[in-house]
């Protein structure tokens, strides 16, 4: 149980604020999305929707691997993010 909070905390941190906030700066800098679903005014709307539809999906199967993989995904979109950034 406690394990799931901290990789749930994680995925929050990761994608859900990291990912977000460097794929936006490089946004407003022009940079260009590779998801053409993705662009200034769609980007929390969808990191929203994605969390919830995969936290319900963790719900029914108390699969710990759905958490700690969107909290890879989310520290490796900060990385790539951020070495554009800098």
């Amino acid at each position: 149980m406690r394990s799931s909070r901290i990789l749930w905390i994680l995925a929050l941190a990761f994608y859900g604020v990291g990912d977000t906030y460097t794929t936006m700066e490089n946004l407003k800098k022009g940079y260009m999305e590779l998801n053409p679903l993705i662009n200034m005014h769609s980007i929390i709307f969808l990191k929203i929707f994605i969390i919830f539809i995969l936290f319900f999906i963790y719900r029914k199967t108390k699969s710990l691997v759905i958490p700690a993989s969107l909290a890879v995904i989310g520290l490796m979109g900060i990385v790539v993010n951020a070495s554009l950034i800098f």
